[in-house]
């Protein structure tokens, strides 16, 4: 039987006579990005990173013999942007950096990226920073609200809280959103959207928006996701001081990070 649609994959494997280890390059014609992975000599991945045109772009991790991540981030146009973690063999996170265009930008505090488990809504499983404080948990419609404990002459502590809302129809979507964002127009002087972007992860439709903006006279910038399931709609935002032109973004990656590992049960 002829099947009507064939997948191609062109494996490229180039051995590297130095460290014995083997790269692998997996073109989709199907696809927009192809896939580099190289291997140690028994065969574990070594490093796995997307590309697009022939140049690391994408989501990048590189890997111990054990098979633990030694590090991780994204890389646009072959540079390191934005959060990227380094870990020791045993997978303990020995240290995390904010890059841009792979000029260093930030340290960031490892204990902000140590994280314990947390159910909350019976369906929402949440990896949350071990050391925040937590100073809502439960009390409906905020399902959650933590913040970093910081020096007292800081006027804005780093937060982040998840509320929820009922469920949105998909054709719906667009105007509830219009109406939040008059809502941040009108808290925020200022207002400024940095950037935004729509996907859809397990069925369920993301929206996240990153902005800045004043308030009381101290300059903030948060990152807001509305996660539409057809349960409810949960709504997270982190917000961090913006003391100089962006630099809120610091935590940028620490946010994007604990909306990634969001698990959404089924019931």
């Amino acid at each position: 039987m002829i099947k009507k649609y064939i997948l191609l994959i062109v494996i490229i494997t180039i051995i590297s006579c130095k460290d014995e280890s083997k790269q692998v390059k997996l073109n989709n014609p199907n696809k927009s990005s192809d896939i580099k992975q190289e291997y140690y000599a028994n065969g574990n991945v070594k490093l796995r990173a997307e590309l697009k045109e022939g140049i690391e772009h994408g989501a990048y991790f590189k890997y111990f013999k054990n098979q633990t991540v030694e590090e991780s981030g994204v890389k646009i146009k072959g540079k390191k942007n934005g959060l990227w973690k380094y870990y020791d063999s045993l997978g303990k996170i020995k240290s995390a950096k904010h890059f841009y265009n792979d000029s260093l930008v930030y340290n960031l505090d490892t204990s902000d990226f140590e994280y314990r488990s947390k159910i909350i809504d019976a369906v929402l499983q949440v990896e949350i920073p071990e050391k925040w404080t937590v100073i809502k948990d439960a009390q409906t419609p905020v399902l959650l609200a933590l913040k970093k404990e910081c020096e007292k002459d800081i006027p804005f502590c780093p937060n982040l809280t998840i509320t929820y809302e009922s469920s949105i129809n998909t054709s719906e979507i667009e105007t509830y959103l219009k109406k939040n964002d008059d809502v941040l127009k009108s808290s925020l002087n200022n207002y400024k959207v940095l950037k935004k972007r729509e996907y859809v992860f397990e069925d369920n439709t993301y929206f996240e928006k990153v902005y800045i903006g004043s308030s009381q006279g101290i300059n903030i910038g948060g990152i807001t996701t509305w996660i539409f399931s057809n349960k409810r709609t949960y709504i997270i935002t982190g917000l961090a001081l913006n003391e100089k032109e962006n630099s809120f973004l610091k935590y940028e990656g620490l946010f994007k990070d604990i909306i990634n590992e969001i698990k959404l049960k089924r019931k």
